[in-house]
């Protein structure tokens, strides 16, 4: 096991317990307790978080089969946002190292918007909208989580949608939350309005270069 080196990475509750988020590791490791380190391994992925049944009593991952939890099993069922979202300087790092790659798809800056008051860009070909300033928190064209498909329950503290569990967008309080609004997002056809230029200068590349699919230059540090 590393040292554990603080870095100002991020702290995040799980299950009541704080954990540092090290993306640089892929772990989860406990404020309190360096030593007690939740590898992501251990956790089912998914585009927009990881889950894992949390056991209180080694404050780790549960590491029996789930459909084996007795009933006098102290454990709890857990979501996290994705730790390279929650993390983005600990990914910096495993690029410089030249141990992850970003893939840049795109010849022209892309356009952006602006939702809860944090910016985005919309990236069509990773099928959402891009933070800005943090390349890896994309919000899904998917996790539209309103009535309407183009409105969407935003958690300014996630810069992202609220999870289900964390608040009910099917009866939603009288009085939302200070962290969370309702924002309105482009419609698919606005949306691909605002590509136009990207997509003719995406289409021109393939007509030269017949055969590829789209641009994947792989670069190191910040990119678009």
């Amino acid at each position: 096991m590393e040292e554990f080196i603080n870095r100002g990475q991020p702290v995040i509750d799980i299950a009541g317990i704080k954990f540092y988020a090290d993306a640089a590791s892929q772990e989860f490791i406990e404020v309190g307790n360096t030593n007690n380190r939740i590898p992501i391994v251990e956790m089912m992925h998914f585009p927009d978080h990881s889950e894992f049944l949390f056991d209180h009593k080694t404050k780790n991952a549960y590491q029996d089969l789930y459909s084996d939890v007795g009933p006098d099993a102290d454990v709890q069922y857990v979501w996290v946002r994705p730790i390279s979202a929650l993390d983005p300087g600990g990914m910096e790092l495993l690029i410089e190292q030249g141990k992850y790659q970003w893939a840049e798809h795109y010849l022209t800056p892309l356009p952006t918007i602006h939702i809860g008051g944090t910016e985005f860009y919309i990236d069509e070909i990773r099928k959402g909208f891009r933070e800005v300033d943090n390349k890896w928190n994309v919000l899904l064209y998917t996790d539209t989580n309103c009535d309407d498909p183009w409105t969407v329950y935003f958690d300014k503290n996630a810069r992202n949608v609220p999870f289900p569990h964390e608040f009910d967008i099917r009866n939603p309080p009288g009085k939302l939350p200070d962290h969370i609004s309702v924002e309105r997002l482009p419609s698919g056809m606005e949306i691909k309005t605002m590509l136009r230029d990207v997509i003719t200068a995406q289409n021109e590349y393939l007509i030269e270069r017949p055969g590829e699919k789209h641009i994947a230059k792989h670069k190191k540090g910040k990119s678009i």
